[in-house]
């Protein structure tokens, strides 16, 4: 009778191992994936940026630097609406 218990719970010892390592296997699965996929953000959002920044001096909705040296600054005029 303690032969048969211990033999059953060797069995369920191995039972619970052999899942473990089926978890951690798609663990390590659901790891790499979740890489790949944060990459993949990573470039779509290197994408978008540069994107959004070649619309923006396209249109030259902001001026470069080197143009507000040349600047002035004149009080008291309306400006028009663009």
């Amino acid at each position: 009778m303690m032969e048969v218990k211990k033999h059953n719970k060797i069995q369920l010892s191995v039972k619970v191992v052999e899942k473990q390592s089926v978890w951690i296997k798609q663990r390590e699965g659901n790891e790499e994936s979740l890489r790949k996929i944060i990459e993949e953000q990573q470039k779509e959002k290197q994408g978008i940026t540069d994107k959004v920044i070649s619309v923006i001096k396209e249109n030259k909705l902001v001026r470069d630097p080197v143009d507000k040296a040349k600047c002035l600054v004149v009080f008291g005029v309306r400006e028009e609406k663009i």
